[in-house]
């Protein structure tokens, strides 16, 4: 689904790359993925120069903030659900979400998980039972 992409974001060359998180700061935001790319870096002090994509969430949940962005913290509100138990409850929102699990960051909108890899329906989502470690609603 091309929709969902920003519009300089390279699939085919980016897809094997740890920019899970930049790409969904980059949704959530509604920003080129470049300019993402830029607003994480500069949210990881220290370790500028070495950046190539990998984020940890304080790190995203900062760079989404600095872009005007809200965001809510859900994690506590649904606790062991899985990746498919809140896309089916939440299929038909309006908001976008960040769900964080095992050291990869996927976003859900419309109906649609996303992430470098390719973009399905929920339901086709290859690890339907993961469950999540962080859960971001994105107010914007």
């Amino acid at each position: 689904m091309e929709g969902f992409y920003p519009g300089d974001f390279d699939q085919e060359k980016l897809q094997h790359k740890p920019i899970c998180g930049v790409l969904a700061v980059a949704i959530a935001a509604g920003v080129r993925y470049e300019v993402a790319f830029a607003a994480c870096k500069r949210e990881m002090p220290g370790h500028a120069k070495r950046f190539r994509g990998g984020t940890y969430f304080e790190q995203r949940m900062r760079a989404v903030s600095g872009f005007g962005i809200l965001w809510t913290d859900l994690t506590e509100s649904y606790p062991n659900w899985s990746v498919s138990q809140f896309a089916s409850y939440m299929d038909r929102s309006k908001f976008t979400f960040m769900i964080d699990i095992r050291g990869h960051c996927l976003t859900l909108k419309n109906g649609f998980i996303i992430d470098q890899s390719g973009c399905v329906p929920w339901q086709q989502y290859k690890h339907p039972r993961i469950r999540f470690h962080k859960l971001v609603r994105i107010e914007g």
